[in-house]
């Protein structure tokens, strides 16, 4: 029965740390190229398309 005298308490105390932990992960960089649209079809099209807005 003093669990019911006690105000209950609705809001939780969040604690954040000053830095959190970095994640590293490394990218294949033939996957980055893909990815990124720097493969060397992928600039050729660009470059088309670059040429085609301006006509």
């Amino acid at each position: 029965q003093e669990d019911e005298k006690r105000p209950k308490k609705s809001v939780k105390k969040i604690m954040f740390s000053n830095s959190p932990p970095k994640q590293t992960s490394k990218i294949d960089p033939a996957f980055r190229k893909v990815a990124c649209g720097l493969s060397q079809d992928q600039l050729d099209m660009t470059q088309l398309a670059k040429s085609y807005l301006q006509k």
